[in-house]
């Protein structure tokens, strides 16, 4: 009798011990020590708690409640912060439960994400023992969010914030680092920056199942992948029946590995739980961090993207963007979009390959919202690796960008940026903004990379342009020479995967975006 009492005991405090922690008080990891919290805007705090319980926020004299609803999810503003380089606590309180979070600062906080430039390593980028020698800035904090795919949206990630020291930088984007460090220097207030980037990972893995299905172009994609995994079990079968066949045909007794290759065998989809997945790592990845109060995102992406549909890459990307936007309650939340760098050895003949048409989309998407931001490579890639080392002058990019559109501490954000085509006569004269202190040539050679068509229609891979010959007309001009026979209606700049004759620029050495335009008449 006495053991059965016992044991019965100890299920009663179990079952006790077990409905305590369903309804602990919880909060993200993006919430944790060392965190820094956005100045100058209302700061979204939120978690889970017991539902009807009361929740109540403390930080830097403000006091704010709430109640948790019958989910026990609830979320609180703080009021508009100013900047603090005092390492303060903030205190959140649920019934007899607490969480305290020490050595807070409040300042500018921004996202970096997209695939592997942006996940690129501080250790693996070019003069990274520099960086890591000077990695000791108490003012500059970081977030890596840990690689999580998911069905559905996770309420929180792994790590924790951490302070800029070299065991914890190394591992950081190089890009998201660097851009830190240049918003630190210039703005004189604390900085966090969080890193969420997946390498290989197309857009629409970033993007919300809600999104998606708003989007024609999108959710045929989304019902593409699930067909193919749906139908791959199916296919995989009658495969094996057909192999079984010939196998016994040919005398063979024993299957090897080249012989399924050689006779087709069906390879299998990506799996459910692949980043490439539409919405996996806006679940597994962004959900944990959506809504946590920040000035911006810098977004280095397109390159997967250019396997798949690459002339119509803008409609997915804004997509995307407007998707962030609405899970962060800020339409107009700064995007800072890095171009695809130069990339393959140059060719001789004008192309119409997917990079140039990934260039494009993001050069319309830029032009299309003045909170989206253009950060052109074209100049600093390699052609025989993917991934430049050169991460410094992309983020320095990025921060002149967001320096001059988001801070208006600058007045130059880029490199000259096309804003007509016009005939006159036997030529065709382009006119440009952003020439800052005028139209430049960045090397010694004649001005290159322009390219004229007769035609408004082509197919992806295929061309009809030609070379033209071109001058530095004016400070924010530029001529071309029409070839007799010709009637151009399109002109491009820098139309090729390596676009190494691409080589106009402003006198402050940033350059000009390869794009395409129609001719005005």
């Amino acid at each position: 009798m006495p053991s059965f009492i016992s044991r019965k005991s100890k299920i009663v405090t179990l079952a006790l011990f077990v409905t305590t922690q369903i309804w602990a008080l919880e909060l993200p990891n993006i919430f944790s020590d060392n965190m820094v919290l956005q100045c100058e805007m209302p700061v979204r705090i939120w978690g889970k708690g017991k539902p009807g319980a009361t929740v109540e926020v403390y930080f830097a004299g403000q006091k704010v409640s709430t109640q948790t609803g019958p989910d026990g999810k609830w979320v609180i503003f703080l009021e508009p912060l100013e900047v603090s380089f005092e390492e303060s606590e903030l205190k959140v309180a649920c019934g007899d439960e607490e969480r305290i979070f020490r050595n807070i600062l409040v300042g500018e906080v921004w996202l970096g994400s997209g695939q592997s430039n942006m996940q690129w390593s501080v250790e693996m980028s070019g003069d990274s023992d520099i960086l890591l020698l000077g990695a000791n800035d108490p003012y500059l904090r970081l977030h890596k969010v840990n690689y999580a795919v998911s069905r559905e949206p996770l309420f929180s990630d792994r790590w924790n914030w951490v302070s800029d020291k070299a065991e914890s930088t190394r591992h950081i984007s190089s890009v998201a680092y660097q851009f830190a460090r240049d918003m630190r220097a210039t703005l004189q207030v604390p900085v966090g920056i969080i890193n969420a980037s997946v390498g290989g990972t197309p857009s629409i893995a970033w993007t919300r199942g809600e999104a998606i299905s708003q989007s024609p172009q999108l959710q045929a994609k989304d019902d593409e992948w699930e067909a193919k995994l749906a139908r791959y079990d199916e296919d995989l079968l009658r495969w094996e029946k057909a192999y079984a066949a010939w196998l016994e045909e040919k005398g063979i007794k024993h299957e090897d590995y080249n012989q399924h290759r050689f006779q087709g065998a069906p390879w299998k989809p990506e799996a459910a739980n692949s980043p490439n997945r539409p919405a996996s790592l806006a679940n597994g990845m962004i959900a944990p961090i959506a809504g946590y109060s920040m000035r911006g995102v810098i977004w280095y992406q397109g390159e997967e993207d250019a396997k798949w549909d690459p002339a119509n890459y803008d409609q997915r990307l804004k997509v995307m963007i407007e998707d962030w936007r609405q899970w962060w309650g800020k339409e107009r939340l700064p995007f800072g979009i890095v171009q695809l760098a130069n990339l393959q050895f140059p060719q001789k003949q004008p192309t119409n390959g997917p990079w140039a048409n990934i260039r494009e989309c993001q050069r319309r998407v830029a032009l299309s919202d003045p909170m989206i931001g253009l950060v052109v490579t074209t100049d600093i890639g390699e052609a025989n690796d993917i991934h430049p080392r050169d991460k410094f002058t992309v983020a320095r990019r990025l921060s002149r960008w967001a320096l001059t559109d988001v801070y208006g501490k600058l007045k130059l954000a880029g490199g000259p940026e096309i804003e007509s085509a016009v005939k006159e006569g036997s030529t065709v004269l382009l006119r440009f903004n952003q020439t800052g202190e005028g139209l430049h040539l960045m090397d010694a050679h004649q001005l290159g990379g322009f390219t004229a068509s007769d035609s408004l229609t082509e197919a992806i891979g295929e061309t009809d342009f030609y070379f033209v010959k071109a001058h530095i007309r004016s400070k924010a001009e530029v001529s071309l020479d029409i070839p007799a026979g010709k009637n151009p209606v399109r002109i491009r700049y820098g139309w090729q995967s390596n676009p190494i004759k691409a080589n106009l620029s402003n006198k402050e050495r940033l350059p000009a975006s390869p794009f395409e335009i129609e001719i005005s008449r």
